[in-house]
């Protein structure tokens, strides 16, 4: 199985397994729980899990922060969860997740460029179903790109935003 197979058949199925709270319509997590419920998971998904849980929240971050005169919308399709906040922000800072999955020891250089190019273009052909037609896919993954909560120091984050920008600019 590689990311995108995993994104597409398997990740809604694992993020069920986590205990989810729910607040005015929004499903919340913890990131502190989530290793202990997924505990099952093939060895080699678990780094495809925890970077399609960055990139949901990432992608419902953005919505909300970018565009949110089309956030009820994108979020009664998109049903992203939100990640509880460690402070008291409204959610957590995506970057979280990568840092929690990093100190668990999951690798993610297994994650290939050429899986994460295969994953971006899906997301590409498969983002105005979310976010609608009113708002260009660059447009979209431009504010991702540039926005302050969408970092971090790793090699898959930083193959990611390389393939990003390189795709972006042949829009």
């Amino acid at each position: 199985m590689n990311l995108t197979e995993y994104s597409n058949t398997q990740f809604s199925r694992d993020f069920a397994k986590l205990n989810t709270s729910k607040f005015e319509g929004n499903s919340y997590f913890n990131i502190n729980e989530v290793e202990d419920k997924i505990q099952d998971l093939v060895p080699s998904n678990k780094a495809y899990f925890y970077f399609c849980l960055f990139i949901s929240s990432c992608a419902d971050q953005n919505m909300y922060s970018h565009f949110k005169h089309h956030y009820e919308n994108f979020r009664n399709i998109s049903k992203y969860p939100k990640l509880l906040p460690n402070s008291f922000s409204a959610v957590g800072k995506p970057a979280t997740i990568l840092d929690t999955a990093i100190s668990l020891k999951i690798d993610f250089d297994n994650i290939t460029k050429n899986e994460l190019e295969q994953f971006i273009d899906t997301q590409f052909q498969m983002a105005p179903l979310f976010i609608g037609n009113s708002i260009s896919v660059k447009t979209f993954f431009e504010a991702m790109i540039n926005d302050s909560d969408f970092q971090h120091d790793s090699n898959v984050f930083n193959a990611l935003v390389e393939i990003l920008n390189s795709k972006i600019a042949k829009m």
